[in-house]
C-alpha cells in the first residue's frame, strides 16, 4: 500500500479541483490531508529532486500507480511531476507576441510615383 504522501501526490494527478484548492490554500490541503510536518516541508520547499525521491522510495508508488510488480517504473514519472511542479505556482502569464511596433519599418515599403 502507498504513502499516505504518495497517494496525496498521485491525487492531484487525478483530481484538478485538488491542485486549485492546494494553489488557493496550500496549508488547508496539508493540513486536511494529515501529512506529516517533514512531508509538508517537503512538498512547499519545492525541491523536484527530494519529492521524486520520497516517492521513488516509496514500496507502494507501483501499485499505486497501477504498474504491475513485474514492470519497472518509467523513468519519468509525468502526472505527479507535473503535479508537484506546479503546486502553488500561478500559471505563467501568457507570452507576449510581436506588437508590430518596433517591427515596423517607416517609409521603405512605399511606391514610386512619377
Amino acid at each position: 500500500m502507498a504513502s499516505n504522501f504518495t497517494n496525496f501526490l498521485i491525487s492531484f494527478g487525478e483530481d484538478p479541483q485538488q491542485l486549485e484548492a492546494f494553489k488557493q490554500d496550500p496549508h488547508a490541503v496539508l493540513d486536511a490531508a494529515g501529512l506529516t510536518p517533514a512531508e509538508k516541508t517537503l512538498l512547499l520547499s519545492g525541491n523536484m529532486q527530494l519529492i521524486q525521491s520520497a516517492l521513488v522510495a516509496d514500496p507502494g508508488l507501483k501499485e499505486a500507480m497501477g504498474i504491475p510488480p513485474d514492470q519497472s517504473l518509467p523513468a519519468r514519472l509525468p502526472k505527479i511531476v507535473w503535479s508537484v511542479q506546479h503546486l502553488g505556482t500561478p500559471p505563467p502569464p501568457p507570452k507576449a507576441g510581436p506588437t508590430g511596433d518596433s517591427d515596423s519599418k517607416g517609409g521603405s515599403g512605399g511606391s514610386k510615383s512619377d
